[in-house]
């Protein structure tokens, strides 16, 4: 049994971690087309503490940005969604993470360390046309995890991306792929799997700046792109990061 620590939460929101869990989007059931985001026939996702560097991003890379990244839970306690803390009490996910209740935030839930859930005090935004909000948690998590920095700017198209997640709220992965391109708001991102839990991540460029935020799926064995709300876009529609 994994410990969970009670300092930051009351004991009923505590996650639970299912052996076993629907492949859902944060509430909603996914489209047959969103669950199928591996890219190609294999997933090539690797547990953050066994990371080998062979998918285009260093060891130290995944080392420096893991910390940031937390794992949401409802308040049944059942883990549905991944996002990335923005500054000592702010957590950026996908909008429509908000659609079940976003109770509680776990971090450190990953290979051989012990994680600390702290409450979800305030849905600070969400984004009328846009797929993202803003979550306020309790106490300063962001002063012992770190915050990732927002990008001002679109990566270069086929520079690497990185997305460290919960997968089906599994412990925090690391995958990479390449930039495809973007349309408005949305970027598009090729061989870099996700499945239902990843949505919320945070889309990372190769100084590890935040350039997205992971939404929807889109690949399949045979191709495909995944895909995202570009930072520059939340960042010139949202009151909080103004």
């Amino acid at each position: 049994m994994i410990k969970i620590s009670q300092k930051n939460i009351p004991s009923a929101s505590l996650i639970v971690l299912a052996s076993s869990l629907l492949l859902i989007a944060c509430g909603t059931k996914e489209t047959q087309s969103e669950i199928k985001s591996i890219c190609g026939y294999s997933n090539d996702m690797q547990d953050v503490e066994y990371y080998n560097g062979d998918l285009g991003v260093s060891q130290a890379f995944v080392a420096a940005n893991e910390a940031p990244v937390g794992i949401i839970a409802d308040d049944t306690g059942t883990p549905f969604c991944s996002g990335t803390l923005i500054s000592s009490n702010l957590f950026l996910t996908a909008g429509h993470c908000t659609y079940s209740t976003p109770t509680s935030v776990a971090f450190n839930y990953q290979v051989g360390k012990e994680y600390e859930a702290y409450a979800v005090t305030e849905i600070v935004e969400t984004g009328r046309r846009l797929d993202y909000a803003i979550l306020k948690l309790d106490g300063s998590p962001g002063d012992t995890y770190g915050v990732a920095s927002l990008s001002a700017a679109l990566p270069e198209t086929g520079s690497i991306l990185t997305i460290i997640q919960h997968p089906q709220g599994e412990k925090k992965q690391i995958e990479a792929g390449t930039f495809a391109g973007s349309s408005g708001s949305k970027i598009y991102y090729g061989g870099l799997d996700t499945q239902g839990g990843s949505s919320g991540s945070g889309v990372l460029d190769e100084s590890g700046y935040l350039v997205g935020v992971h939404t929807n799926g889109g690949c399949t064995a045979r191709g495909g792109y995944n895909s995202g709300v570009s930072i520059q876009a939340i960042a010139e529609a949202s009151g909080v990061l103004n």
